[in-house]
């Protein structure tokens, strides 16, 4: 009897262990799941979790009938996709210079947090709320949301868009792409793929362009003294590249940038972008608004955040002849 007792106070002990093992593994397993999913959220670069059109947006104390849109930022020190998506809203805010819209920025911290934050990445947006996210519904950051004079969204976008992402809130919001560089306020005005300078805003407060686009301009000299110390990206397709590049070029096709450019060429630092010169490429400098390969690329780079590219618009042969080392095959 008692060794029956006893076999069965073991085989009790045992079942409790296991089960006491079974709970702390699941346990491990359900915090595991929740830490992935705060980080596939809160800071994540997704395009998920957009907040439907129509929704009503509850943030006190803000008159959405000031304006005919409002563009809310919702935005957190530490997210590293809000980080890469600077360049992005920086050119949004340069490009409203008539005050389309009005700009606000929803921030986790302090006020005065959220305004270290916009003065630290020269961001232009006076109207800061403190607010929770999660209330709101967003579930994730960087998320950016147009709210209409009733209070509700008509159009939303979440994590570090893509270039082509990025061209379509300019068409949303009827603007033309303005690129600004992080240091001041210098300007540039993309039309239709190729840069120019901005001129000081006219009476309506919308820049005009300059006459020499900025496709070309960098010299046969000017690019000798470059790109010893500054990557060369050159935008041509692979079978071209191959068949003769500057030595030491990186070769990211245009339809290839927005996977690679920004993983491969730091974004602010001097870049050079080698397209070879062509009759299409002097074409577009002379006429800005006709695309070319050059125009192209250097549209997709200024979109990716590049905002100290120049264009090599040059030919090989006369890179070779003034002693600059020309290879063929793959890097």
């Amino acid at each position: 009897m008692a060794d029956n007792l006893s076999v069965k106070s073991g085989l009790t002990t045992k079942m409790d262990r296991l089960l006491t093992m079974i709970t702390i593994v699941a346990a491990v397993v359900f915090c595991g799941a929740m830490i992935r999913h705060s980080a596939a959220t809160f800071g994540g670069g997704g395009g998920g979790g957009q907040i439907p059109v129509g929704t009503k947006v509850e943030l006190p104390g803000i008159n959405w009938d000031e304006k005919e849109g409002t563009l809310v930022l919702f935005l957190q020190a530490g997210c590293r996709y809000c980080e890469a998506s600077m360049p992005f809203y920086r050119d949004l805010l340069a490009a409203n210079q008539s005050k389309g819209f009005k700009a606000v920025l929803a921030f986790p911290q302090s006020g005065a947090a959220g305004r270290a934050y916009l003065a630290s990445h020269h961001l232009d947006i006076s109207d800061i709320r403190q607010t929770e996210f999660r209330g709101l519904g967003v579930e994730g950051t960087p998320t950016m949301l147009l709210v209409g004079r009733d209070g509700r969204v008509l159009a939303s976008w979440v994590g570090k868009l893509s270039a082509k992402e990025e061209r379509s809130v300019f068409d949303r919001l009827h603007l033309t792409r303005v690129t600004r560089s992080a240091s001041n306020d210098s300007s540039e005005v993309v039309v239709g793929g190729v840069s120019a300078v901005a001129a000081p805003p006219d009476g309506s407060g919308v820049p005009a362009a300059a006459s020499r686009p900025e496709v070309g301009s960098l010299t046969q000299k000017e690019f000798l003294r470059l790109y010893k110390s500054a990557p060369v990206i050159d935008s041509r397709p692979r079978e071209l590249f191959r068949k003769g590049h500057v030595a030491g070029a990186v070769n990211i096709p245009t339809d290839e940038a927005e996977a690679r450019a920004r993983h491969e060429v730091p974004v602010e630092e001097d870049a050079v972008l080698f397209c070879h010169q062509s009759n299409s490429c002097a074409v577009s400098s002379r006429n800005p608004g006709e695309d070319s390969q050059c125009s192209t690329a250097y549209e997709e780079m200024k979109a990716l955040g590049f905002s100290r590219m120049k264009v090599a618009n040059l030919d090989l042969a006369a890179l070779s002849a003034a002693g600059i080392e020309v290879v063929k095959g793959v890097r």
